[in-house]
């Protein structure tokens, strides 16, 4: 068994370059469009959207309580 993890991914992010505000309104955006109708294909992309914003918040947030301890 290896001892190293290879990851792949099409984007990256640190902690410190998410800029929250932006993040929180593209979250208020996506919940928004999630309560007008849509079609499925619409309604999955605006659920992919709102999880990335909720997933920047939640690094972000962790990055600075993290920043501020030490």
């Amino acid at each position: 068994m290896p001892s190293y993890v290879t990851l792949l991914a099409d984007t990256v992010e640190r902690p410190e370059e998410i800029d929250e505000k932006r993040a929180e309104a593209a979250k208020e955006r996506a919940e928004e469009k999630l309560r007008q109708k849509q079609s499925i294909s619409e309604y999955y992309h605006t659920q992919a959207a709102l999880n990335k914003a909720v997933a920047r918040l939640k690094i972000s947030s962790k990055y600075t309580k993290h920043k501020i301890n030490i």
